[in-house]
């Protein structure tokens, strides 16, 4: 494929952001058969930032449309394989200042397959606290469609560039579906890791 990314500073403490990628099949390692057709997928993001001492604010938009190819239940075998035609577009917006940092992003997406289109859509919130001690609270909210629905809370200790780095997130899960008609089981996880 072939990506183009870059930014353009406007002054003030603003620039605008892009990030556009033309590849030529979805998924990893796509060659062979695998690459079953000539048709490209297209993906990208277009933004503007705002930076000063205190406070970085971005909000962008993205996109993509291609195809993928399913193969379906036996993977050894074309005949339940199928093509879907895929668009997908959304919003993005991400607040960073010295207390809290906050980010959310809404998104749309269409497949198209055998001539059956579906749609869904959905959003995620999370805020993070910051203290002096590198430690601080977080909480996020996902949805998808009435498929999906998670609240997250947890804590956090250590920043990106720390040696030690820990995580623990509680998740109250409200996927709904014919295995789970009430919910699917919370869960909690804890996350470490160390650099050296």
């Amino acid at each position: 494929g072939l990506g183009l990314k870059g930014k353009w500073p406007l002054g003030g403490g603003f620039r605008l952001e892009d990030a556009i990628t033309v590849v030529n099949g979805a998924g990893m390692n796509v060659a062979g058969p695998e690459d079953f057709n000539r048709r490209k997928n297209v993906w990208g993001r277009v933004g503007a930032r705002y930076k000063n001492d205190a406070l970085m604010a971005r909000f962008g938009v993205s996109g993509g449309y291609g195809d993928i190819k399913d193969q379906g239940v036996d993977l050894f075998s074309t005949a339940d394989d199928s093509v879907i035609n895929f668009k997908r577009l959304g919003a993005d917006v991400e607040i960073n200042q010295k207390l809290l940092f906050m980010a959310a992003e809404y998104v749309m997406g269409w497949d198209e397959e055998a001539g059956d289109v579906s749609d869904l859509s959905g959003y995620y919130v999370i805020l993070t606290g910051k203290t002096p001690w590198q430690v601080g609270p977080l909480v996020r909210y996902d949805t998808l469609d009435d498929e999906f629905r998670r609240w997250t809370v947890g804590a956090y200790y250590g920043m990106p560039s720390a040696d030690l780095r820990v995580l623990a997130n509680y998740e109250f899960r409200r996927a709904k579906n014919d295995e789970f008609p009430n919910g699917e089981d919370d869960r909690l996880y804890l996350w470490l890791q160390v650099r050296f």
